[in-house]
């Protein structure tokens, strides 16, 4: 299911009353190329009936956009489930129910929602609405709006309905979902939780975003062969010895703001055994090139993320595994080449027909990714989910998500 989500205008009268001077109304500069890198998909639409099948939709979308620029998001399918299993229950507005129900009956709607944000555009409510009978379990109230208004016209995001600058509440959105490596304590390994704590503290006179994991023990790792390395089981620690053996799945090469130093890329280990990187080289075949140090390992079966920095702080709220000097991702046509003991184990050079949009990662959308099946443009997208402060859209240390149809 497609939902489209179009800005609307906002009288100038209202501009100081959602947190925008008159002049960022009269004299906003065009809105950016790409629609999507302000436009966060949270809005997923409510469950819906298809006969007796209830079917439940994902909280968090894809962005998209329309012929028109216009950007939409795209609700896959989270669940689905047959009402008449549950005693004989039936399905009626996206709910198992026992009876019909009469949708609406008795509903009052003269209650307006408080300001809320669809992405980066603020909303405020009608004051009256009408009940639409499709919304579950019985109806419910729908608000037209008074007024919405682009906040990122003025380069500040929407919070709680308003246009704040984004410096001054650097935990909302919550930042905090790249988690660190797993540790190990013997051969039990643990990991982080997907999304951490936000908290802010003060730095030269301004808050920024410091995150926390909550921490989950694994199972221990199978006896006589299981070792634990970076929160995750493998049959053994040794270096690459075939091509293949590790796979590039992602690159930023053109992030949107901080330049070359927000630059990073990634590395998936699909075999069992850890694999140590001490001594191998990163290079591109024009004359530049890393030698990458000692106790850098890419976990079994997971990921490392490789950057020009270790700055949080260009790099979206999150620190990558190692540091490369002397190496920059030109955004039109380079090679990423990683060589082990002199052997070639994995390269990948991309011209500037593959996906180079400004502020996302290129991104390999291929499942189980594999290094012999990532050297076309074909399995390669502009990524399509934020991470970290939303600033750059992409997926450090975790499985990338499918390519957008």
């Amino acid at each position: 299911m497609t939902i489209h989500r179009l800005p609307a205008l906002v009288p100038l009268a209202l501009c100081a009353a959602l947190g925008v001077a008159t002049a960022s109304c009269d004299d906003a500069d065009p809105a950016p190329a790409d629609p999507c890198l302000s436009h966060r998909c949270v809005s997923a639409p409510p469950p819906v009936c298809d006969g007796t099948i209830k079917i439940v939709f994902q909280a968090l979308g894809t962005c998209s956009t329309d012929p028109t620029g216009t950007p939409r998001c795209d609700y896959p399918v989270a669940q689905q489930q047959d009402c008449a299993l549950l005693d004989g229950k039936i399905c009626q507005a996206g709910q198992c129910i026992d009876e019909p129900v009469v949708p609406c009956e008795g509903v009052v709607c003269n209650q307006r929602p408080d300001p809320d944000c669809d992405g980066h555009i603020a909303r405020i409510y009608a004051a009256t609405g009408a009940c639409d009978p499709a919304i579950p379990p019985a109806g419910a109230c729908v608000y037209g709006f008074e007024a919405a208004l682009d906040c990122s016209l003025s380069e500040k995001a929407c919070i709680d309905g308003g246009c704040v600058d984004p410096a001054d509440v650097p935990c909302t959105p919550n930042p905090c979902d790249v988690p660190p490596q797993g540790t190990c304590s013997g051969n039990i390994p643990t990991a982080f939780e997907p999304i951490g704590t936000c908290t802010e503290r003060t730095v030269n006179n301004r808050p920024v975003a410091e995150c926390s994991y909550a921490t989950a023990v694994q199972p221990a790792c199978p006896a006589p062969t299981g070792e634990c390395w970076l929160g995750r089981c493998a049959t053994t620690l040794r270096a690459p010895a075939a091509a293949g053996e590790l796979v590039i799945t992602e690159v930023s090469k053109n992030p949107a703001s901080a330049g070359d130093e927000a630059e990073w890329f990634e590395l998936f280990n699909p075999t069992d055994a850890a694999l140590r990187l001490d001594g191998c080289t990163i290079a591109d075949e024009g004359g530049e090139s890393h030698a990458i140090g000692a106790d850098v390992i890419v976990p079994a079966g997971g990921h490392l993320v490789l950057g020009s920095s270790l700055d949080p702080e260009p790099n979206g709220g999150f620190v990558p595994d190692y540091r490369y000097e002397g190496l920059v991702l030109a955004n039109d046509r380079d090679e990423l080449v990683v060589s082990c003991g002199g052997l070639v184990i994995e390269r990948v050079a991309w011209t500037d027909a593959w996906p180079r949009l400004a502020g996302r990662t290129m991104s390999l959308g291929q499942s189980p990714p594999t290094a012999a099946g990532n050297d076309g443009p074909a399995v390669w997208c502009d990524a399509p989910t934020r991470y970290g402060d939303g600033t750059n859209l992409g997926s450090p240390r975790r499985a990338n998500p499918p390519c957008p149809p």
